[in-house]
């Protein structure tokens, strides 16, 4: 009989404490955090491993709660950062067309005046003293045009590196879109 009571004691406050914590240690070593494990109060190593038990699971729980927040940060950040990429690559694009537009304007107002210049040759023709007054005019007129040709040129080079820009922030924007969707 005393052996007896021995045993059922020892299965009752040995056994199966021990057994009780393994299946919750296996339940967490397969990712399960949702248990209630509730913690013996008992004194000695089975009621400490019973503890650190239950405070494992809920310093888990935390860990997972924090990264899961950070990752949520994170991802808000990354859609902050591809729409002003998004921004920026129309913005640059808006830049390319109205470059664009100053270049043929540009080449309008270059070619007016070229019919301004031809014009004030056909008048120094027709006079001795107009044709003095109509030969400066013209060189001034030559000197416009060699200048907006200058400024035209530079416009058209100024088109060119925001189209590059404009390219090169479109092809960013879509790297950050497939990294920050994937």
């Amino acid at each position: 009989m005393i052996i007896i009571s021995f045993v059922m004691y020892v299965v009752k406050f040995l056994v199966n404490p021990v057994v009780i914590i393994k299946e919750e240690m296996t339940k967490l070593a397969k990712g399960d955090l949702t248990s209630n494990y509730k913690a013996k109060n008992e004194a000695g190593e089975i009621g400490d491993l019973s503890r650190a038990v239950k405070e494992t699971i809920t310093n888990l729980r935390t860990l997972i709660s924090q990264a899961q927040d950070f990752a949520l940060g994170v991802a808000e950040k990354a859609n902050l950062i591809n729409y002003s990429v998004k921004e920026v690559a129309s913005g640059n694009e808006n830049q390319a067309a109205i470059t664009h537009e100053i270049s043929l304007t540009l080449e309008q107002l270059a070619a007016a005046t070229e019919e301004v210049a031809v014009s004030a040759q056909s008048a120094a023709a027709a006079s001795t003293n107009a044709g003095s007054v109509a030969n400066q005019g013209s060189s001034k007129v030559g000197n416009s045009i060699s200048s907006l040709k200058t400024v035209q040129e530079s416009v058209l080079g100024l088109s060119t590196a925001s189209k590059q820009i404009g390219d090169i922030i479109t092809s960013a924007g879509k790297s950050l879109s497939k990294t920050f969707s994937a």
